[in-house]
């Protein structure tokens, strides 16, 4: 079970450290593994032109087609374009959020009156309040490696970013400080997507075995909560690339958009609504893998160090039992 719940055996509970390993590992291998539907979800989100197989001007327009044509003009390992940055973002949105979750839950829970701590409506309130916090701190703290991956993501050939630090070096020389958190108003939809990843995680996790729980729940609820928030996601993207329009006139048409309200409106005048759902086949496919490898890993940690734990208490018994 993610998340301090009073009901948990007092053997069965972890320190912050071991929770906080436990997010990285998660995050490391959802990352490490998901990343090409990532790289098709940006190209998508950033394609003004519809994506229709019909259409005259759209470079992309299906699933396969547009991972064929990346791999053709860019060779197989752009699909993992933007990789080293996305493992930061996952590495430290992982620890934040995994961590910051465990002890809000935990502080919540030692204040609540006891009588009220099992209710239903209790878990409710902490999923939902300490599932906000956790995610608005974590996805403060990452944004910059976030912005720099999709960057590197959107780019084609020939590079205008050579890696990370280059991409860094030159938002920092070329937009100041603030281009790291292009998109900041949008990017707070991982408030709601943390509560109902939590929430709908928590709710349907009842029944199964560990691992089919954490493989089936964890990617129920990564759906879910990407379905309900998706357009959020894509309005944040095309501000991230604001700036770094030189970088997409081999992909089609770009546009500058010069805030969050001019994005929505040119978004749905030039592209309609359809234009906010713009790569969802990959981002749900990305929720799905991601967010069950994500909770399967931390389960999983969570598990190895609860058993390194009790193998090591019963050697320290054993040796007392020797000596006795």
């Amino acid at each position: 079970m993610v998340g301090f719940w009073p009901q948990t055996k007092e053997d069965e509970r972890l320190t912050s450290a071991e929770y906080s390993i436990a997010g990285c590992v998660s995050g490391i291998f959802a990352r490490a593994l998901c990343q090409p539907f990532d790289v098709l979800k940006i190209r998508f989100q950033l394609q003004l032109e519809p994506i229709r197989k019909h259409h005259a001007h759209g470079k992309y327009f299906g699933l396969f087609q547009a991972a064929n044509t990346i791999i053709k003009e860019e060779g197989w390992k752009s699909l993992w374009k933007g990789h080293m940055p996305a493992q930061g973002l996952s590495l430290t949105y992982g620890l934040i959020q995994f961590l910051s979750y465990e002890l809000l839950t935990e502080k919540a829970f030692r204040v609540i009156p006891e009588e009220w701590s099992g209710s239903a409506q209790s878990r409710i309130l902490v999923s939902f309040s300490c599932g906000a916090l956790s995610g608005t701190l974590a996805n403060t703290v990452a944004l910059p490696f976030d912005v720099i991956r999709t960057r590197l993501v959107a780019q084609g050939e020939p590079k205008i970013f050579h890696n990370s630090r280059h991409a860094a070096k030159m938002m920092f020389k070329n937009e100041g400080f603030a281009s790291f958190y292009r998109g900041l108003i949008f990017s707070f939809y991982e408030l709601s997507q943390t509560f109902w990843n939590k929430f709908i995680f928590d709710h349907i996790s009842n029944s199964a075995n560990d691992v089919t729980k954490a493989i089936v729940c964890g990617g129920a609820a990564g759906v879910a909560a990407k379905s309900l928030l998706y357009p959020l996601d894509v309005l944040k993207k095309r501000l991230q690339v604001v700036g770094f329009e030189q970088a997409r006139t081999s992909f089609g048409r770009t546009f500058h958009y010069s805030g969050f309200v001019h994005c929505i409106i040119s978004t749905v005048f030039q592209e309609g609504y359809t234009g906010l759902y713009k790569g969802f086949l990959p981002s749900i496919l990305k929720a799905a893998a991601s967010s069950a490898c994500g909770f399967f890993f931390y389960e999983q940690t969570c598990n190895l160090f609860r058993s390194l734990r009790k193998r090591n208490d019963n050697n320290t018994v054993k040796r007392e039992d020797e000596n006795n």
